[in-house]
């Protein structure tokens, strides 16, 4: 299957299976990183949202993203927590692109505080890597644990 004809989380997925196998392949020669967006948790979006108003707001977060970042990003939700795969690049670049997305956000009147952005260098989890293997979800499983 071509990646273009996958769904985006399914490609968020491919994309970050492959990029973890590159971190842990080449050693200091390839920089990724995995930007964490907490949206509030489920019962705070239902109870001050509605369910419905809720599903809208998560998708406006998610429409903001997608213009923050490049087509070769990479963006999921799980839940009400956003991951953007930013393959290829260095922390600094990742870092102002947090920056990016809390001001994009604001002025849209989304509400998305910096304690709530956490970046992930992939690197800097190689040796999670060398002993777990590169499946991405039990990678987001194990970045969600660190929280």
């Amino acid at each position: 299957m071509d990646l273009p004809q996958l769904s985006s989380g399914e490609r968020f997925f491919a994309l970050l299976g492959w990029a973890l196998a590159l971190e842990k392949r080449y050693e200091d020669t390839l920089h990724s990183g995995l930007i964490q967006i907490e949206y509030n948790s489920r019962d705070v979006m239902d109870s001050c949202f509605g369910a419905m108003d809720a599903a809208n707001r998560l998708g406006e977060v998610m429409g903001c993203l997608e213009q923050c970042f490049r087509d070769t990003d990479a963006i999921t939700r799980t839940g009400t927590t956003f991951w953007v795969l930013v393959p290829m690049t260095k922390s600094d670049p990742v870092a102002s692109k947090v920056k990016n997305i809390i001001e994009t956000a604001s002025m849209g009147g989304l509400d998305i505080a910096r304690t709530d952005v956490q970046v992930h260098m992939l690197g800097d989890h190689r040796e999670w890597l060398n002993l777990r293997g590169c499946d991405p979800h039990l990678f987001l499983d194990y970045l969600e644990a660190l929280n």
